[in-house]
């Protein structure tokens, strides 16, 4: 654990990520977590975000004509 990783509760019962950590994470402002417990331990968990999903991967349409591309040039090459 590098003491960076170290955090303060406050009196509302807040922390504050480290910088690195939110980097790391690609954490920003309004990110939700989740809060687990296990054997005594806190685990913090992002909630992954529906945009985010949305942005990394494309639509069924997008996947089916970059398919339907790859597959025609594939059997160009077979003749």
């Amino acid at each position: 654990m590098n003491a960076e990783d170290v955090v303060t509760i406050t009196s509302r019962g807040m922390i504050t990520i480290p910088l690195s950590l939110r980097k790391r994470f690609n954490l920003k402002p309004g990110t939700q977590i989740a809060i687990l417990e296990d054997e005594g331990k806190l685990a913090l968990i992002p909630l992954v975000d529906i945009e985010q999903i949305r942005e990394t991967f494309p639509t069924l349409a997008e996947t089916s004509t970059i398919f339907d591309k790859s597959r025609k040039e594939e059997l160009e090459l077979e003749r």
